[in-house]
């Protein structure tokens, strides 16, 4: 009679993180090929970035999905710049001496989007820097028609 094997490699367990933001959709799990071993998968999770499922599920256009990556990427730069942490570390010859003009240049451009945004910035920068489902979508898709308008998308 053949031995059966009592030491089973238990199947290991994923950390998908607060087990709300599974529930709330802020998560998709799936599966994706192994990093270790390409011809074999592995399950996996990704953070769900709101304005990218839109465009995805077709309610933005491809104008406001790329001004709400304009957006997001230029906040983040100048939150980076502003707390003296250079986006891109490492690249370039000397070393880091600042935020400099990127800096200034960075926030007249967010400075000049929010006040092409008005009423709807708020809605915006929920949805879009915080990544954060936003309660009133519409108004968040106008103000991304605005700066696509805006930027010449």
């Amino acid at each position: 009679m053949p031995k059966t094997k009592q030491n089973r490699a238990k199947e290991t367990e994923i950390d998908l993180g607060p087990s709300v933001r599974v529930a709330r959709g802020d998560v998709a799990v799936g599966f994706r090929a192994d990093p270790d071993q390409p011809s074999r998968t592995v399950k996996g999770a990704r953070v769900r970035v709101w304005y990218h499922a839109e465009w995805c599920e077709g309610r933005l256009t491809d104008a406001e999905h790329e001004a709400a990556d304009r957006y997001s990427l230029w906040s983040e730069e100048a939150e980076l710049l502003r707390h003296g942490k250079p986006r891109g570390a490492g690249l370039g010859g000397g070393g880091y001496t600042g935020p400099g003009d990127r800096l200034v240049w960075l926030l007249a451009q967010l400075r000049a989007a929010d006040e092409v945004l008005a009423e709807y910035g708020a809605a915006v920068r929920w949805a879009i820097c915080w990544n954060l489902t936003p309660k009133h979508p519409d108004a968040v898709r106008a103000g991304l028609r605005r700066l696509a308008e805006f930027w010449e998308m």
